[in-house]
């Protein structure tokens, strides 16, 4: 890296110097308008310290040109699906203002500089950890089941799911979108925004499924699809809280079970 410098500094100091030669050059040409002889020579000397002047500049501009581009094209030594899922896991079990940045670099293996070169900062890295949760586990769950299972059963599914992994879980984490939804401070409106937009999909899945439940039969019509949906989102947030500090099958499951009785769901066997 000094070498690089001292020869970009070298070529700025030959610039300069080659810039003063030419100006100086043009004053004494104005005092030899009489002379001829003189005066040839000098314009000739002037066009040399011309020439030499822009190849200078084209030298330079080559290597600035040269320097950026293999900078720009220094592809990324590191498996960026295996540092999310890493830091995924980090920030789900201790949040985002508990997992240090310490933590992440033996995580994920990278060096700090790495990290902030590839996603700006700890928050660029904790909201691109969020998403590839959300697609590798939250929406790849409604998805499966929403295409494979009938309405009502889907919304069954997803619940019963969610108990399962809530009980098999060592660590009772939770829900990673929840966590971050109860860590979202007041003071930080867009975090605020970011993860209301992420609790909307939940709350369009169970629209989807009940709204194609009442109109095969499926499910009742006492309520319509968009209040339903919004009790079904407040009983998942609720049910993945209260499964962090009491992991027990019986009082999750009785928590989930009048909410899909009042839609004529039963809890699966």
């Amino acid at each position: 890296m000094r070498n690089k410098f001292s020869r970009r500094s070298t070529e700025n100091v030959k610039l300069v110097r080659v810039l003063g030669e030419l100006l100086w050059l043009m004053i004494f040409l104005k005092d030899l308008r009489g002379n001829s002889c003189l005066l040839s020579r000098g314009i000739a000397c002037a066009i040399f310290i011309q020439d030499q002047l822009i190849h200078n500049c084209i030298v330079l501009l080559d290597y600035k040109t040269k320097k950026q581009g293999s900078t720009l094209a220094r592809p990324r030594k590191f498996d960026e699906d295996n540092v999310l899922k890493m830091a995924c896991d980090a920030f789900w079990a201790k949040g985002f203002d508990a997992t240090s940045t310490r933590d992440l670099t033996e995580c994920t293996g990278l060096t700090q500089s790495s990290i902030y070169a590839a996603f700006g900062d700890k928050r660029g890295l904790f909201l691109r950890a969020l998403e590839y949760y959300l697609e590798h586990i939250l929406r790849e769950r409604m998805v499966r089941l929403e295409t494979t299972l009938p309405p009502g059963k889907a919304i069954a599914g997803f619940f019963n799911e969610v108990v399962n992994l809530s009980l098999a879980d060592p660590q009772h984490r939770g829900c990673m979108l929840v966590n971050t939804v109860l860590e979202a401070k007041s003071d930080d409106p867009d975090m605020q925004r970011f993860v209301a937009d992420k609790t909307i999909v939940i709350e369009d899945f169970f629209r989807r499924c009940v709204a194609a439940g009442q109109a095969s039969g499926e499910i009742r019509s006492s309520n319509s699809p968009e209040s339903s949906a919004k009790h079904l989102l407040a009983v998942s947030m609720g049910l993945r809280v209260l499964a962090r500090v009491r992991p027990d099958a019986q009082l999750l499951v009785g928590l989930v079970s009048p909410a899909l009785a009042t839609l004529g769901i039963t809890w699966p066997a």
